[in-house]
């Protein structure tokens, strides 16, 4: 971006300190770590995501088009929904990051120990 000025007649261009947008710095976010983001806080997002049992890392997903929803505007994916989302939290089954619960209830989560 320029900035063009006129001295005299002539045009003189120099560079803008503005680069354009800001990067959002926030959107290189892992799944996992927006979870734990929303399981913080409790009183916006209790209705999407709860913790059941905090210091075993297990949680609930009460809404799951909720979510996706909040998973895809963070990302800027208008088109996120349960199914892809899900397909992330499975291949952090293979990473040792979250698992499913013993008794493998629906929705059911919890966080491996060193992602406590």
């Amino acid at each position: 971006m320029f900035v063009y000025f006129i001295v005299s007649g002539h045009h003189i261009s120099t560079p803008s300190p503005h680069r354009g947008p800001a990067p959002r710095q926030r959107q290189n976010i892992p799944l996992w770590q927006f979870i734990k983001e929303l399981l913080k806080q409790a009183d916006k997002f209790g209705d999407c995501v709860k913790w059941l049992d905090r210091s075993r890392g297990v949680f609930k997903v009460e809404d799951s088009s909720r979510l996706a929803k909040e998973w895809g505007l963070r990302k800027n994916r208008p088109k996120m929904n349960y199914d892809k989302l899900s397909r992330s939290i499975r291949q952090y089954y293979r990473k040792g990051i979250i698992k499913k619960t013993e008794q493998s209830k629906r929705l059911v989560y919890q966080f491996c120990t060193p992602y406590l």
